[in-house]
C-alpha cells in the first residue's frame, strides 16, 4: 500500500453498542443505526472483495434478529 491509498475496513467506520445501550435506543434509532451501518458496510465491500469485508455482515443480521 503506498502513501496515496489506504486500507479502509468496516471496523474503521463501525459504531457499536452494549447491550444496555442498544435497550436503551428507540426503534427509530435501531432503524436508522442498521440503514447506515449496513450502507456502510456497502460502501466498504464495493472497494474490493476482501474476507475481513463479510464478516460485520453476521454482526449485522444478529443485531436485526435481537430486537
Amino acid at each position: 500500500v503506498d502513501s496515496s491509498t489506504a486500507l479502509v475496513l468496516f471496523e474503521d467506520v463501525a459504531v457499536y453498542f452494549s447491550p444496555e445501550e442498544w435497550a436503551a435506543l428507540a426503534e427509530w434509532q435501531r432503524e436508522l443505526y442498521r440503514e447506515v451501518m449496513m450502507e456502510n458496510y456497502e460502501l466498504i465491500a464495493s472497494l474490493g472483495e476482501d474476507q475481513a469485508l463479510l464478516e460485520p455482515r453476521v454482526t449485522l443480521c444478529s443485531i436485526r434478529d435481537t430486537q
